[in-house]
């Protein structure tokens, strides 16, 4: 009777209560080895919460046997799996086999940061109605010993809006504050750079600009700016040592502006007031390249990305490249950039972080960010 009243519950497809913890456990794989004995792929969980009921998510890359154990008074509510093969996973309550209710179409993740991670975080809030965890317990590989829930850990990044209280829109320089809007931004002309050379759309008009031998050939073109007033097209890329190449509408002439010393750039934007490009990095290199078009000079402002609050929702901090910062508009010393989920991931929402990065001293903050149709808990 015991094993078919727990089947049961966990068939019911109900939200939890008010004061319901949720505690996330995840691995890439199970441990094979204990006390010199090898076994099947599993992952030990032992459960000390008396308080609240408990719902645990348990997630996983390989198929593992989930062994939980708890105290005498902790109520396990809720059981949900997932990962890779979530179906192909097993789990014992107390020695005995449940079922648990398999969520589909999320990764296993095994650390709390990264656009996975992220994922889990807003998927579980829809699916439970709870919208912070009270822990996160994780590693690549299980060992012999059990992870251990017995408290609710504080830390913002178990919440699904975890980014509420870090967003600062105040900073924003009126000078910059019609840049904010992105439908804005789409109205503006339409410059890309690829192998084949210039593309340029403005107001319905497009153009094609074919690359000549008066310059090296395009190699791993990642970014464009176009100076309208000027008649002028730039293009970046980080193909050998990258170059900047320009080409002169009125003159109808291809031409390199300079190398880029092996600095990586992912975006390039033009400021028309400074006479300047504005270059964000990407794939490996750090920072903000700034290029003097009258000065024929680079300036450079240092900054981590790693330090940027919420950047690393992104993508997959240790797994790929990060996500390509683009610069939007500058006003002084001030520069909007924005970075937005990286497409390694297709099947996640679209997400954005706009920062305001001054450049005197490489300081970043936030201004907005948009995390997409699967935020749907709210705080």
């Amino acid at each position: 009777m015991r094993i078919f009243l727990i089947v049961l519950t966990f068939l019911l497809p109900t939200f939890a209560m008010a004061d319901t913890e949720l505690h996330a456990i995840g691995v890439y794989e199970g441990n094979i080895r204990t006390n010199g004995r090898i076994h099947g792929s599993e992952v030990r969980v032992s459960v000390d919460r008396t308080e609240n009921p408990v719902i645990l998510s348990l997630g996983s890359y390989e198929p593992v046997r989930w062994y939980i154990e708890t105290t005498q008074d902790t109520r396990v509510e809720d059981i949900l799996v997932h990962g890779y093969r979530p179906n192909k996973s097993e789990v014992f309550l107390n020695g005995d086999p449940v079922t648990p209710r398999i969520i589909e179409g999320t990764r296993f993740v095994y650390n709390q940061e990264g656009v996975s991670f992220r994922q889990l975080v807003e998927i579980l809030g829809v699916e439970t109605g709870i919208n912070v965890l009270s822990s996160f317990h994780g590693s690549y590989s299980a060992t012999s010993e059990p992870f251990v829930v017995d408290k609710i850990v504080a830390d913002k990044r178990l919440r699904v809006d975890h980014l509420k209280d870090q967003v600062q829109p105040q900073a924003v320089p009126d000078a910059l504050k019609p840049f904010m809007d992105i439908a804005r931004q789409m109205d503006a002309p339409a410059l890309s750079f690829t192998y084949d050379g210039f593309t340029l759309t403005d107001n319905g008009a497009t153009i094609q600009i074919a690359p000549t031998l008066d310059v090296p050939d395009i190699s791993h073109p990642t970014g464009a700016a176009y100076d309208k007033d000027g008649g002028r097209m730039f293009g970046v890329t980080f193909g050998g040592e990258g170059f900047i190449y320009q080409y002169d509408l009125a003159r109808q002439q291809w031409s390199i502006l300079t190398s880029m010393d092996n600095f990586d750039a992912a975006a390039m934007f033009y400021d028309r007031d400074t006479d300047r490009l504005i270059l964000g990095a990407g794939f490996g290199s750090s920072g903000i390249m700034i290029y003097d078009l009258k000065k024929g000079e680079f300036t450079r402002t240092r900054f981590q990305v790693t330090d940027l609050t919420g950047y690393a929702d992104l993508y997959d901090p240790g797994n790929g490249p990060s996500a390509e910062l683009t610069p939007i508009a500058m006003s002084g010393h001030l520069l909007l950039m924005r970075a937005t989920t990286n497409q390694q991931f297709p099947d996640n929402p679209l997400k954005s972080r706009t920062y305001l990065i001054d450049l005197n001293n490489g300081n970043a903050t936030l201004v907005a960010y948009d995390n997409g149709e699967a935020n749907a808990v709210k705080e």
